[in-house]
């Protein structure tokens, strides 16, 4: 096999190994949830295999599917929990953050026959894909071209028994092919991927940087991706993938960039990498192809060489003509652990800008987490496991005996199919919309100001987060602009009062945002005087902007019980649930939106949800900071 064969199959291979659940916290992940109520998810086959533990990720947003919708050019803060950690020394990861969009993505609907919570797979059919019940992010095409297309038999399988008629749906960790929604396996497990995909690429975040390079320079963004077809067609996928990274009405093939350098930092020895990438799409296969052409499962050849000797056409897909990913060094996360990583002030979090687009698009994120050990580390710089490495040669073995000295023989967990494993996430469908026009006329950043979180307490939410601020520590500059913005579910499991507040049904998320003097408070202002005086909120001519601190605070709620009528109710339980205790914000809506805000005023100042907030049950507090000037990070403190 050629050197970049087992380059890209090295890669896959460094990036899983161990049970490494990630759930991404903002946007909401779904973890393959919809609309059930349950604590696990119903169907862990709906849209993706996630790999992750099915009690994790957040529920629907129905009916407020696609209302969340972020400004071309504003910041938002991506922000996840990987259970194995990375950048510590004890693993090798790498994290992949990438977005698609496309006119037909939805999230699914709980109506329709047969899918009365929106859990039930789409069927294997072209005409599901307008059936809108259904959940879809890839489509038939897509899937269909993955399933006709011969594996990549050049990869490292260890000694799985991965099946063979089955195309690019079956891998070492997808043996038998199964399905996940349309998703394509391979292209799932291994990356960069070497034919075309709907996915435009983020960032990168690993502990590899001496990898840097590679990835910049195979990704989507500026390489064009090949696959094979019959003479005659015209289209490679009926989805026909929206080019949405910052020139997405241009289809012009980009020009390989010259890789921006990265700091200097020490690099992982290049032995000891893990998801193993595949071999480039016009050298040969390390195995014999199946040349045979036509529409069965694994018939299509995967390389160049095959493809023209079959009498189909190897054909360029372009380049979606945008920058390469960022590519940095992976914080300290630690392991066994869902939570904030270096310090312990924040979580992990890749703040992306937004790219432009011209009309709204509907797109989704997804963030992969790729891990392994260091056990296959005696292989020299340079060569990488592939398939000269698979059955009896594997150097791992499922679950072996090691002797470890004289006659003590241990038992050590091994298990072939998490080593260089990938685990992923994804987004609720969004909405991107053109810029702001406010701030593009000013010249002001916007930042976006969300929640995250799920109804219940710690225990019950996990491996979900309980509510907060996202993020919950903002720094921006004076006449910037924060889109304060937020979603939740009417689908969770039901929670009494004390671990869940308010209504308008036991199920219910909900927010909103009062100010207060001090971080440590639990109370929001209690004079008017002084909160007008001291608020963030101003209009132009520096008065208390009274409109906006009325809509954060009671979100738009108008139906509503006089205090005294809500004074005269003793029965807290009972009244948290009436639609018109508007003290509670029991809204009718999972969904809010608090509108785009100029930060006028110089200062820091500390806001809570009354709603949330619980002291000593739970805290929903947050800190804006308007500077004058720039500081090196605009954002955070």
């Amino acid at each position: 096999m050629n050197r970049m064969g087992k380059l890209t199959i090295m890669i896959v291979m460094m990036m899983t190994c161990v049970m490494g659940d990630i759930f991404l916290h903002n946007p909401r992940g779904s973890n393959d949830r919809n609309c059930e109520k349950n604590e696990n998810r119903a169907n862990a086959n709906l849209l993706f295999n996630s790999q992750n533990n099915a009690k994790g990720g957040y529920a629907c947003p129905y009916p407020a599917n696609e209302k969340l919708y972020f400004h071309s050019g504003s910041v938002l803060p991506i922000e996840w929990t990987a259970q194995h950690g990375c950048g510590n020394g004890r693993t090798h990861c790498d994290l992949v953050i990438q977005y698609m969009c496309a006119d037909n993505i939805r999230d699914g609907t709980p109506k329709g026959p047969n899918n009365g919570d929106g859990t039930k797979t789409i069927p294997e059919e072209v005409k599901s894909v307008q059936e809108t019940a259904y959940a879809m992010h890839e489509d038939y095409e897509y899937y269909k071209q993955c399933k006709d297309r011969q594996r990549n038999l050049g990869l490292f399988t260890a000694d799985r028994n991965v099946k063979n008629d089955r195309g690019a749906t079956a891998t070492r960790q997808n043996e038998n092919g199964d399905r996940y929604g349309f998703e394509c396996p391979e292209e799932r497990d291994y990356y960069p991927y070497w034919h075309p995909s709907p996915w435009v690429d983020i960032a990168v975040i690993t502990n590899g940087l001496n990898r840097c390079n590679f990835y910049r320079n195979e990704s989507q963004n500026v390489k064009p991706k090949h696959y094979c077809r019959a003479k005659g067609t015209s289209s490679f996928t009926a989805q026909k993938f929206d080019f949405t990274a910052q020139q997405l009405n241009s289809r012009a093939v980009a020009k390989n960039p010259t890789a921006a350098p990265t700091k200097k930092a020490t690099a992982a020895p290049t032995k000891k990498s893990t998801e193993a990438t595949a071999k480039k799409p016009t050298a040969a296969p390390a195995k014999k192809p199946t040349p045979a052409p036509g529409p069965k499962k694994g018939n299509y050849p995967n390389n160049k060489q095959a493809c023209e000797a079959a009498g189909m056409e190897w054909v360029a897909y372009p380049a979606w003509g945008v920058p390469p990913p960022e590519c940095k060094r992976a914080p300290w996360d630690r392991e066994n652990h869902l939570g904030n990583t270096g310090g312990g002030i924040e979580n992990n979090r890749y703040w992306w800008k937004v790219p432009e687009v011209t009309r709204e698009k509907k797109c989704i994120l997804r963030v992969r987490y790729n891990i392994s050990s260091g056990d296959a580390d005696f292989y020299q710089p340079g060569q990488y496991l592939d398939s000269e490495s698979n059955g009896a040669k594997s150097p791992l073995k499922g679950t072996p005996i090691v002797t470890y000295f004289d006659d003590v023989h241990l038992a050590v967990k091994v298990n072939t199919n998490q080593y260089g494993r990938t685990f992923q996430d994804r987004s609720y469908v969004f909405r991107i919309v053109p810029a702001h026009a406010g701030a593009k006329a000013a010249g002001s950043q916007v930042h976006n100001l969300n929640v995250r979180g799920k109804r219940g307490n710690i225990v019950q939410t996990f491996p979900a987060v309980e509510y907060d601020f996202v993020p919950n520590r903002l720094t921006v500059q004076q006449n910037d602009f924060i889109h304060f913005q937020w979603v939740g579910s009417d689908y969770n499991p039901e929670r009494d009062p004390n671990n869940g507040e308010g209504g308008p049904t036991a199920r219910s998320d909900r927010h909103n945002l009062v100010e207060k003097e001090n971080a440590a408070h639990n109370y929001p202002f209690k004079n008017p005087d002084t909160l007008f005086q001291k608020t963030m909120f101003v209009t132009s001519d520096g008065k208390a902007d009274k409109s906006t601190m009325k809509k954060l605070a009671y979100l738009d709620q108008s139906n509503c019980q006089s205090l005294e009528s809500q004074l005269k109710n003793k029965n807290n339980n009972a009244k948290e649930r009436e639609a018109t205790y508007c003290s509670k914000i029991n809204t009718p809506s999972p969904y809010f939106d608090g509108g785009v805000v100029q930060m006028r005023k110089l200062g820091t100042f500390h806001y809570m949800s009354s709603r949330n907030n619980n002291f000593s049950n739970r805290d929903q507090k947050g800190t804006i900071r308007v500077l004058a000037k720039k500081t090196p990070d605009q954002r955070t403190t």
